[in-house]
């Protein structure tokens, strides 16, 4: 060797030996976040090192040494356990049933085939949430179980006989007549948004004033007295 030994240079190729001269002592090379990812970029506290530098450093000291005992102080810190791989659920079509006709065609797939809505119904199960035959089949979802027009679902709060503004079609219904109509469209249409903004007057949220709650029983052109 053109090195002496107690040159700077032969300090920094010994630590080159567990790789090029490992020990017969079982030792080995240290052996930090083995198997383990390693969050390099986290840096180690109180001194100018990162994770990622041990790592590195690791590979050229001894298993059985008082430097890899250090080093493995920071496993701790440093080793990220490796996540198991979340299973993908089950493919959520119409995960709340049909509220379409079973019969309903739908367009030709990717696959050249026109299946039908309840069709698709018994194909979902056979496939998980992340497949690409999943993500197709949940683009006829607005077809197969379109979301029903929920105007005043809880029913009228107002007198069905109750007139309403003229609509985009040049019409005054009823709050009675929208009920009638609410079934035969679905939440994305723009005739169930409007019939929406009728809500305030046919089924208003507050509590009506209960003013003769059972109906008048006097006669109904009784004065009353000025009020104060």
């Amino acid at each position: 060797s053109f090195l002496k030994a107690e040159d700077d240079g032969c300090g920094d190729i010994r630590m080159a030996e567990p790789l090029c001269c490992p020990s017969d002592d079982g030792g080995g090379t240290c052996s930090f976040c083995k198997g383990l990812a390693v969050d390099s970029e986290k840096p180690i506290p109180e001194t100018e090192f990162t994770c990622g530098d041990l790592s590195g450093f690791a590979v050229y000291l001894d298993g059985g040494s008082e430097d890899c005992a250090n080093i493995m102080l920071a496993e701790a810190l440093c080793c990220q356990a490796n996540e198991e791989e979340k299973p993908a659920g089950p493919c959520g079509f119409c995960s709340e049933g049909l509220t379409a006709d079973a019969d309903t065609p739908l367009p030709a797939g990717s696959d050249g085939v026109s299946y039908t809505c309840g069709q698709l119904a018994e194909f979902a199960g056979l496939f998980d949430s992340d497949d690409d035959e999943c993500n197709e089949m949940l683009l006829a979802e607005p077809v197969c179980c379109p979301k029903p027009c929920g105007f005043c679902s809880a029913g009228l709060t107002n007198d069905a006989d109750t007139p309403l503004p003229v609509a985009s079609d040049g019409v005054s219904y009823t709050c009675g007549q929208l009920t009638e109509f609410v079934d035969l469209y679905n939440s994305d249409d723009d005739v169930c948004k409007e019939m929406l903004l009728a809500e305030p007057v046919c089924c208003p949220k507050y509590e009506p004033c209960p003013f003769c709650p059972g109906g008048i029983t006097v006669d109904a052109e009784t004065s009353l007295p000025v009020a104060p």
